[in-house]
């Protein structure tokens, strides 16, 4: 599973309904998790933002008001996070370094679609061995950045 940032705002009339919420996220099939059993609403308004891992680009959420028990959603969210990566040298020969401004998975495939790596990134700068690659072009993906390299 890809691990994405699951970031969101909300704004609930806290007056009239309660301040205290239980916040569920779930796939397309609407498969339900807790993320948080008691969060209390603040001037209104929920902010979240927690690294999540799921492998869609789409999620959803919905929010339990305690008090009531009642559910409010769901709601579609998307994963429009932009990941701020650079991949140098290219072409590259045996080691290629990965700068990235947070965390995130890295897949390299050859054009066929054949995947070649998956590796963790870590926020700052990285580095791959890549030896072992064959000449030619790769695709590199990470979050929503897809880069073409050379050997």
């Amino acid at each position: 599973m890809v691990k994405n940032k699951l970031s969101f705002k909300a704004f609930i009339n806290s007056d009239n309904y309660g301040k205290n919420y239980k916040i569920e996220i779930a796939n397309k099939d609407l498969q339900w998790q807790v993320l948080e059993e008691n969060y209390t609403a603040i001037n209104e308004s929920i902010i979240y933002t927690k690294y999540l891992e799921y492998n869609t680009d789409k999620v959803f959420i919905r929010f339990t008001n305690l008090e009531l028990n009642e559910s409010i959603g769901p709601f579609l969210l998307t994963n429009s996070e932009k990941i701020n990566a650079n991949i140098y040298p290219n072409p590259f020969n045996t080691i290629l370094f990965i700068e990235s401004e947070e965390e995130s998975i890295l897949t390299i495939t050859d054009l066929a679609g054949k995947s070649i790596l998956s590796a963790n990134i870590i926020e700052g700068t990285n580095s791959i061995n890549t030896e072992q690659f064959a000449q030619g072009i790769y695709i590199v993906k990470m979050g929503d950045k897809v880069f073409k390299i050379l050997k």
